[in-house]
């Protein structure tokens, strides 16, 4: 609905995965229950929202809402300009990219 706030996201500089400070916005989320080699990048309260593991030769992002998407970034939902998901993927893009 129009609760936005519920849906907001703070990630924080310096997570290993997010080198800058980002408002995402991420509707209709789960959570993620982490263990073995997985670790929570971004919590919200005691929720694993992000979480990031290495896994053979790669590494795995999972995240609880595909907030990297077409409306989510271009603005046609009209999300207020504080959500900066489009900032974010960029962020995200460069730290796959150095993987």
């Amino acid at each position: 609905g129009d609760d936005l706030p519920a849906g907001e996201l703070e990630i924080p500089a310096g997570t290993g995965v997010f080198e800058h400070p980002h408002l995402a916005y991420m509707k209709d989320t789960c959570t993620i229950s982490v263990k073995g080699p997985a670790k929570a990048v971004v919590t919200k309260g005691s929720d694993v929202m992000i979480a990031v593991a290495r896994y053979g030769k790669g590494t795995v992002f999972a995240v609880v809402d595909p907030w990297v998407y077409n409306e989510y970034v271009d603005r046609r939902n009209h999300l207020p300009e504080k959500y900066d998901n489009l900032a974010g993927a960029i962020d995200l893009a460069g730290w796959a990219v150095r993987q």
